[in-house]
């Protein structure tokens, strides 16, 4: 809920007002308690690894909050700071790096995984991994630990 408030302030929107709904859609879309779901606890708590990838010029997430979950972490796990890249486009600011390191996870994991495989997957896909995915990743998976 932290980075949910702190997007609001930064909106220059009263948090008072705007925070009961969008934990209320929280609870109606996605079935979840904003305020019972700690990215935090969960990544203690797992043993999945994970990949934090972030850009250090995020002006919607900090970059520290990407450091301290990487720091709670309790498994296998690797942080990537893409230079220069804002929220959410950092396979866009430098791909060949962004590949590069997802191999490096990969290879560490032993898992037989391409260059032109992860190329092909983020492009095709479009997929840019967030905070946001992370912490719904991090939410979707804590109950099967």
């Amino acid at each position: 809920s932290d980075i949910i408030k702190k997007v609001i302030k930064d909106m220059k929107i009263p948090v008072f007002l705007a925070y009961p709904f969008i934990k209320l859609g929280a609870k109606i879309f996605g079935h979840f308690n904003l305020e019972e779901t700690s990215p935090y606890e969960s990544v203690q708590k797992t043993n999945i690894p994970i990949l934090f990838i972030h850009g250090d010029k995020d002006g919607f997430v900090p970059h520290d909050m990407s450091v301290k979950l990487y720091d709670a972490c309790s498994s296998k796990k690797r942080l990537v700071s893409i230079k220069d890249s804002p929220h959410g486009v950092s396979y866009l600011v430098d791909p060949d790096y962004y590949v590069d390191e997802v191999n490096k996870f990969f290879k560490n994991l032993n898992l037989n995984i391409t260059t032109s495989d992860v190329r092909c997957y983020f492009e095709q896909n479009r997929l840019l991994i967030s905070f946001s995915t992370l912490c719904t990743f991090i939410k979707s998976v804590q109950f099967q630990n």
